[in-house]
């Protein structure tokens, strides 16, 4: 049974844990697991380390998979809730106080509640004490959280948001009327690049150039041609990667452009790549192909990238992609993060070390998709993603999806 619900495991030898031993299990998993192999005289044969993804989804999916991460306003109650099974300790830092966090034993989750009034748009993180293979210690990482609705500028802490507040909602965020839907053997799909689309567009608002807001002037060439393309038939426009993006300085002070004169070296010299290259790490630039929190939109599209300032200016792109005839397909890439490990931007793997990525054989993570893969068979992963998008298309109204 154990070979078919893990295939790519089947080569492997399978074991069972003792029914006397059962009881274990739960502690076990705090720390570091070391499975040996014994001959009949009690010598060492040889020993490995243990990879827990599988007992984890065992031991505590079923309650996890109903319990609902992140921030969550109820009446004058706010919740903060994030899983983390296999830490000593989760505590709340917010507003400049450590509060203490309470384990539910049944699904490994950390909750915290408090008043709504005095916790609304409040910077937080979780400190999280758990054993970290990477670096074979129990450490205490100070980490944002992977249900982020909100973020400070290049992603510090998270905020309390709540995503139905009114104040973030566009002026007929509520009520306007979509383009009709088409089907995909009829749709007409126009790639584009959020940034791309008005960074070097003079007649787009100064202000606006590079950023959501760019789509809600117009008057511009940008947006008039959106408009021809809808009326030409494109049905789609298909935004490359908006979630927060690891490697972008967020604040434009802090975005490099070459240090040289690109325009006077001759067609066929090697001095515009050198210039860009030297530039690139903290330009403006990006594919966005490293996610860093997958339900935040980037901060460097919006004209101010602390708090949720993004979310406004996101859903005016969107209704003012949907008032030019378009509707709205976001990229997606939940199949990697931008890191591993004890990483700073590692997010995922330091609250759950080992449970989120997709391990190798020998323990180290898999990057056949060009960074840190995730592992999306694995139960909470499976739904941190279907909680992301859900999140996207129910309250930034994304009409689909484009999965890397």
């Amino acid at each position: 049974s154990q070979k078919a619900a893990y295939p790519h495991l089947k080569a492997y030898t399978a074991f069972t844990v003792d029914p006397r031993d059962r009881d274990r299990v739960r502690d076990a998993l705090f720390g570091q697991l070391i499975l040996t192999q014994r001959l009949a005289n009690g010598a060492l044969a040889t020993a490995t380390g243990v990879q827990i993804q599988g007992v984890l989804d065992d031991v505590y999916a079923g309650k996890a998979k109903r319990t609902v991460f992140g921030p969550v306003f109820k009446g004058r109650t706010a919740a903060l809730t994030v899983w983390a099974p296999t830490a000593h300790k989760v505590s709340l830092e917010l507003d400049g106080r450590t509060i203490p966090m309470r384990r539910d034993d049944a699904s490994g989750a950390w909750s915290v509640t408090g008043p709504a009034a005095a916790w609304r748009g409040k910077e937080y993180r979780y400190a999280v004490t758990v054993w970290a293979p990477s670096v074979q210690k129990v450490v205490t990482n100070k980490v944002t959280d992977p249900y982020s609705l909100a973020l400070t500028t290049d992603s510090e802490r998270s905020l309390v948001v709540d995503l139905d507040d009114r104040s973030l909602a566009p002026r007929g965020w509520e009520h306007y009327r979509k383009p009709e839907a088409v089907p995909l053997r009829d749709a007409q799909i126009q790639e584009l690049h959020i940034r791309d689309f008005s960074v070097a567009d003079p007649t787009a608002d100064a202000d606006h150039r590079g950023t959501y807001l760019a789509f809600t002037d117009e008057k511009s060439d940008g947006s008039k041609h959106l408009r021809e393309l809808a009326e030409a038939g494109t049905s789609y426009v298909h935004l490359l990667p908006a979630f927060d993006i690891a490697t972008i300085p967020e604040k434009k002070s802090e975005q490099t452009t070459p240090d040289c004169d690109l325009a006077s070296y001759p067609a066929d010299s090697e001095k515009q790549q050198e210039g860009v290259t030297k530039a690139a790490a903290k330009d403006a630039f990006n594919w966005g192909y490293d996610p860093y929190h997958y339900t935040v939109p980037e901060g460097s599209y919006a004209t101010d990238p602390d708090g949720t300032g993004r979310t406004v200016e996101f859903r005016k792109m969107v209704k003012a992609l949907n008032d030019d005839g378009l509707r709205v397909v976001m990229d997606v890439v939940y199949n990697h993060t931008a890191a591993s490990g004890q990483a700073k931007t590692s997010v995922l793997d330091r609250i759950v070390p080992g449970y989120y990525q997709r391990l190798l054989a020998d323990g180290s993570v898999a990057n056949s998709t060009c960074c840190s893969n995730t592992a999306t068979e694995n139960a909470m992963m499976g739904k941190l993603v279907v909680d992301s998008v859900v999140t996207w298309a129910k309250e930034y109204k994304v009409d689909g999806f484009r999965f890397d």
